[in-house]
């Protein structure tokens, strides 16, 4: 798919590694427009009790098209939310590594790369049943189960 990925043998570099921070961190890795949903996930953090929001962090990364500037005026009270924008490759495995799950949250969605990364960096996803690999998942889980 064009994407370099880890070398998933190397476990130095892909050890699992459980975030310092205080919170449960999430990250959403994508070019920030409408087809890739940040803007519903904007949604459901803002209903977030105060709380909440003190148990939760989230990192939304990609590159930036004209909705990024709304929804980073979206996001000035929101101090659980992170707007990085574009993130060089070789500075994923960071994120990855800071992150106990990833979040996609496609309106639609072939095969997300970024569930693939996570699934090399042995972090959980969280995806949208409009991304297509809802379907490859099931299969998987399917086999593995009854292996």
């Amino acid at each position: 798919i064009g994407v370099p990925m880890p070398d998933v043998l190397d476990s130095d570099k892909n050890a699992v590694a459980y975030n310092n921070n205080e919170t449960f961190r999430f990250v959403v890795v994508g070019e920030i427009c409408p087809l890739k949903g940040q803007d519903i996930l904007v949604k459901a953090i803002e209903r977030l009790s105060a709380s909440e929001k003190k148990l939760v962090s989230f990192i939304l990364a990609g590159r930036k098209d004209n909705q990024f500037t709304e929804m980073r005026k979206s996001l000035e009270d929101i101090t659980c939310v992170e707007l990085v924008g574009d993130v060089p490759r070789e500075e994923m495995d960071y994120i990855y590594r800071d992150s106990d799950a990833l979040i996609c949250c496609s309106r639609m969605e072939s095969l997300s790369a970024t569930v693939i990364e996570a699934m090399t960096h042995q972090i959980p996803s969280i995806v949208s049943t409009a991304a297509g690999i809802t379907s490859d998942l099931d299969d998987i889980i399917h086999n593995l189960c009854n292996f």
